[in-house]
Parts: C-alpha cells; structure tokens; sequence
C-alpha cells in the first residue's frame, strides 16, 4: 500500500496497483508514483513560483486553443483555465508534490499539474477529486499537449521571468560602462596579444564589448508549439495559431 495511507482518504487506481491519497489533496495516483519512486531533493515542482505560474500558463493557454479549435467544451475549458489560475495564485502549492529534480524526462511534473488541475477542474464544476469523469488529466488538461513541448516552453518563460531583474541591472550596467568609454575614450591603455607582444591602444576601443551586456536585454521566449519533439503530433493543424493567440 502506498505511503500515503490515510484514514481519510480517496482511492485510485493505475496498472501497477491502488493508491490511497488523503482527502482535500489535489493530486492523482501518477504524482504519487512519481513522489515515491523519483524523489532526490527537498524541493517540489511549487518551489519555484515562476515555474509553477509558467506551467499553468501554458496548461491555461492550451485549454483556450482547444476550446477554439473545438476540442474541448466550453464548460471544462473555462472550469480548466479558473484552476490555472488558482495554481498561479499559490492556492495548490500543497498538492504539486513531484521532485523538482525528478528524472522522469518530465512525465511526473507534467502529471501532477495536470491531476492537480483536473481535480481542481471538477470542483468548480460541483464534481469530486478523483473520478475525472467531467475533466480527465489526459483528455482534457493535456489535450494537444505533451511533456515533450510544455515542459520546454514552461522552463523557457519561466527562466525568462526571473532573469527579468537581472536584465533591468544589467541594462543600468551597460549605461555606465558606455559613460566610462566616453569618459576615457583618449586615455592609453596597455594590451597583451597572445603572450606574445604588448601595444597601445584607447581605452574607448574597448567600448565594442559593451553591447553585449545588452544582448541580455533581447532574449526572447520563442515557443513554437512544437508538438512530440517539433512534429506536431497530436494536435488539430491550428494548435499552435489559437496556442499563440491566447491570453
């Protein structure tokens, strides 16, 4: 039986065996396998906010372009984009349980945020966790979708997030390194070539390196939607147009 007995509990079942989760907790029995059997650090995939947001923005995004593309209906598309919105929020931290550092190649994580919001799906719709008889973690939260592409793209904005106070010094970094050329632009400056030989040249010469404090500036998440490593398995024609569409 599985560590996580409780007395109060739910019952749920893959091809391995029966899984007891306690009550009140959001996840399914595929995070439960992926806590037991791939836990090897103290952090979860709620460790980091920006990825855990990341994550359900593109689970957000994904449910709107199904419902476009008529995939999905309505009501377990709006039902799947309110609990996004509850996972952003921090309000099911306690239920994204799966090692950050898991090595299912990313199967665990994508599971457990699509248990967690399935199950969250269900009750805003007056259902009970578990059953995923009105939103499925497969079949509705992971339409179109595989770990292949979402967790890439939820990494990529992710990283993108939090470097955002980095590039805002980095920026404020370049400016002052362009006032210090300007400002010894005619100064000597004492220069070795390969070891081998020492020349002089202006201390402004070196204000060619500048820029690249800059190119931090210009990274850019480019999420092509690429479906089962970029081959659009998977997915109707126009995923990717509705995907990028969506707010």
């Amino acid at each position: 039986m599985s560590t996580f007995d409780r007395v109060d509990s739910r019952l749920e079942q893959d091809y391995v065996g029966q899984v007891q989760i306690p009550a009140g907790k959001l996840y399914g029995v595929n995070s439960v396998r992926g806590f037991e059997n791939l836990s090897v650090s103290p952090l979860t995939v709620a460790h980091y906010s920006a990825f855990r947001d990341a994550f359900a923005q593109c689970k957000w995004a994904a449910a709107l372009a199904n419902l476009d593309s008529g995939v999905v209906a309505k009501p377990q598309a709006e039902a799947i984009a309110q609990a996004c919105q509850e996972v952003i929020a921090g309000n099911c931290d306690e239920s994204l349980i799966v090692d950050l550092l898991e090595g299912s190649g990313g199967t665990s994580t994508n599971m457990n945020f699509n248990e967690v919001i399935a199950n969250r799906a269900q009750l805003f719709l007056g259902q009970g966790p578990g059953a995923y008889d009105v939103v499925h973690p497969n079949d509705h939260v992971n339409c179109s979708r595989s770990t292949n592409d979402v967790y890439p793209a939820a990494l990529k904005i992710a990283t993108y997030a939090m470097l955002g106070g980095l590039i805002s010094e980095v920026e404020k970094l370049a400016v002052q390194f362009d006032a210090k050329a300007e400002q010894f632009a005619d100064a000597g400056l004492c220069a070795r070539l390969k070891l081998s030989f020492i020349k002089m040249s202006a201390a402004g010469c070196s204000r060619t390196l500048f820029p690249l404090c800059r190119s931090f500036y210009l990274m850019q998440v480019n999420n092509e939607n690429a479906q089962c490593w970029n081959r659009g398995s998977g997915a109707l024609t126009h995923f990717g147009d509705h995907c990028n569409g969506s707010n």
